[in-house]
């Protein structure tokens, strides 16, 4: 049975996202299988995998705010910052606990952040992790993110091998390991990022994900599991209509042409009909004149 919807899954250590997907596809037996938010080798945690027509919501979820619970090393920097990579620099650790936390807290609110020379962001199509790879180093430019939320831990500070553990909320687009890079350059000691953990994706925890193993014991825990893909947009305002309308709009006819766009909202939201997801939809222009444009139409769920 094809399933349609996003999944919850735990992910372990050692292995790409991609890898992720491609065992849970031999698992689940499904044709079309993706994720909604790339995770690192090095981290664990919360990764949304979206199956059948589910794959068509991705581009919608990349907004959607994040945590995460960190470990950083202190003392040393690596080309790709974190525990993947080759070590470049070293110093002695003098900084205490309430250094850390100071620096720490520096980081809250909205900032330029630069990317990691070693990451999935393109360069004339050309992903910068295959640059650095080959030697050819190309400096990502900054962007802006806000981290909320960002509390110190645990430690081992004084200690051979120093590290520091912290929990922060932030925008979608942050890099954990430049926040670990740049704390490392603000406390004059360099750090690398150790451990990384994904608590949350938007409104899903962890805690409600099943770990890759188990599904790939027991595949039919998928289905039981599964959130369909009207409640796994629930972040966007969603506009019902009747059946009929839906069939059309199914059939190509332009959401302009069948609907008009609700008063008071602008950007994506969600159409549907019977409880089921049948598109989403743009509301463009301005307040009074708005127009309803089809970003991606989706088959019948059942």
């Amino acid at each position: 049975m094809e399933l349609h919807g996003l999944l919850l899954v735990d992910k372990p250590q050692g292995i790409t996202s991609h890898r992720v997907v491609a065992r849970l596809r031999k698992a689940l037996r499904q044709k079309k299988v993706g994720h909604g938010g790339t995770l690192d080798p090095l981290a664990t945690g919360l990764l949304p995998i979206l199956l059948g027509e589910g794959t068509k919501i991705a581009r919608f979820l990349l907004g959607l705010d994040k945590s995460y619970l960190a470990t950083m090393r202190l003392g040393e920097a690596t080309d790709t910052d974190d525990a993947a990579g080759r070590v470049i620099a070293s110093s002695q650790v003098t900084v205490g606990r309430a250094d850390v936390e100071r620096v720490l807290q520096g980081f809250r609110g909205r900032h330029f952040q630069r990317p990691p020379d070693f990451c999935a962001l393109k360069e004339d199509g050309r992903p910068l992790y295959r640059l650095a790879r080959r030697g050819e180093r190309v400096e990502p430019a900054p962007r802006e993110i806000e981290i909320y939320d960002i509390e110190t831990l645990s430690g081992t500070l004084g200690m051979e091998g120093p590290e520091v553990s912290f929990r922060l909320s932030c925008s979608s687009g942050t890099y954990v390991r430049s926040v670990v890079r740049d704390a490392g350059a603000r406390l004059g000691c360099y750090a690398h990022l150790v451990a990384l953990r994904r608590l949350s994706v938007g409104p899903w925890r962890v805690e409600d994900a099943l770990p890759l193993e188990e599904l790939e014991e027991r595949p039919e825990e998928a289905a039981q599991r599964l959130i369909g893909l009207r409640g796994a947009l629930g972040h966007l305002p969603e506009l019902e209509v009747e059946p009929a309308q839906a069939r059309r709009i199914r059939l190509g006819v332009p959401a302009a042409a069948e609907l008009e766009a609700p008063q008071g909202l602008a950007g994506a939201l969600r159409l549907t009909a019977a409880g089921e997801l049948v598109a989403v939809l743009e509301a463009q222009g301005a307040e009074g004149s708005r127009q309803l444009r089809t970003l991606r139409v989706f088959a019948a769920q059942a």
